[in-house]
């Protein structure tokens, strides 16, 4: 295989991967016992395509850029209409904490998430990081914000201001 056809190949894969991530998420709204069916088995198939497949092509081609090395996982899959907030906190208050935490250039949506988490922690005001991933997943939406990669994959994804 030479590396043209590796690319070929690695292109089709991730998007097995991303489609197989999805069905994951898909999967986690089903009623537990429809669950519990199904996740074990995607989850099978999506750990031999990283340690298998995957593996595979990278050994002949190790300079390729897009090695995914570990799983993307899905870190929170919550979608904004899901979430209540606590009564002392507002969409507005969390957009404006958001906002204020990037920057022009982008930056790695774990770290955005933990650093509005921890200024809600210093005001009293706890907060979930899921909500916060889920607001960020919401502003991504209605194209309030940058991104890069799925902001559900929060150490493989990035998020920065409006250019």
């Amino acid at each position: 295989m030479d590396k043209a056809q590796a690319s070929e190949i690695e292109d089709h894969l991730l998007y097995v991967a991303f489609t197989l991530e999805e069905a994951i998420a898909a999967v986690s709204h089903l009623p537990s016992a429809d669950q519990e069916m199904l996740t074990a088995p995607l989850h099978k198939l999506l750990d031999s395509l990283h340690s298998d497949v995957f593996r595979l092509v990278y050994e002949q081609h190790p300079s390729s850029e897009d090695w995914p090395g570990e799983r993307l996982t899905i870190v929170c899959d919550l979608r904004w209409k899901e979430v209540t907030l606590p009564d002392s906190i507002s969409a507005a208050d969390l957009d404006a904490v958001i906002l204020s935490k990037l920057k022009p250039r982008s930056l790695k949506v774990a770290k955005v998430i933990t650093d509005v988490g921890k200024v809600f922690e210093e005001r009293g005001l706890p907060i979930d990081l899921d909500v916060i991933g889920a607001r960020i997943r919401w502003l991504d939406d209605v194209d309030r914000i940058e991104s890069f990669g799925d902001v559900r994959k929060w150490r493989h994804s990035e998020i920065a201001l409006k250019a």
